[in-house]
C-alpha cells in the first residue's frame, strides 16, 4: 500500500510541477515584465488616432485614441497636456490586448509619460488583464512642425 501512496504522490507532483515549468511568460501570476520599444504617428488627414507598433517582448500593431474616457486638459500656461487614452494592441497571431492609460506631455521638451492597465484581452492577452502598463521615455516631434507627429518610447506590461 505504501508503494501506491508513493506512486500517487509522484503523479500529483508531476501534474503540478510540469505545467508550472512549461508555463510561458504570458502568465500573469509569475509573469516576467514584458518590455517593448514603441513607435507611433498621429496624422489627422489619414487617421483620427495614433497608429504604430511595438517591437520587443510584445510585437504587434498599436493604436491609441486620446480623450478616452475623459477629455484632454492643459496646464494654465498651456505647456503641459494631461491626457487620457484607450489603447489596442493587435498581435500577429490575432491576440488583442486593450486598456486605458493617463499621462502628461510637455510642450517644452516634447517628452511624455503614461501609466495605466490592461482591461481586456483575447487568446494569450486574457492572462494580462489587470496588469500595469507604463509608457516611459517618450519623446515626440514638435507638433508645430506639422503632421505626422511622431512618437517613440518604451511600452511595459508588468504585474
Amino acid at each position: 500500500m505504501s508503494k501506491k501512496l508513493v506512486a500517487l504522490v509522484v503523479v500529483i507532483l508531476a501534474l503540478v510541477i510540469v505545467p508550472a515549468i512549461s508555463a510561458n511568460h504570458w502568465t500573469l501570476n509569475k509573469m516576467k515584465t514584458l518590455k517593448s520599444q514603441m513607435y507611433m504617428e498621429y496624422n489627422p488627414p489619414i487617421a483620427d488616432h495614433w497608429i504604430g507598433y511595438l517591437k520587443g517582448d510584445i510585437n504587434g500593431k498599436l493604436e491609441v485614441w486620446e480623450n478616452s474616457p475623459y477629455p484632454t486638459t492643459f496646464s494654465p500656461a498651456g505647456d503641459i497636456e494631461y491626457f487620457y487614452e484607450r489603447f489596442v494592441l493587435t498581435l500577429k497571431d490575432g491576440t488583442v490586448i486593450e486598456g486605458n492609460d493617463m499621462g502628461v506631455w510637455s510642450f517644452d521638451t516634447f517628452k511624455w509619460e503614461a501609466v495605466g492597465a490592461v482591461n481586456s484581452g483575447t487568446y494569450k492577452g486574457m492572462n494580462l488583464v489587470g496588469a500595469f502598463v507604463t509608457e516611459s521615455n517618450g519623446i515626440t516631434t514638435d507638433p508645430a512642425d506639422g503632421f505626422p507627429i511622431k512618437a517613440w518610447g518604451t511600452f511595459t506590461i508588468s504585474r
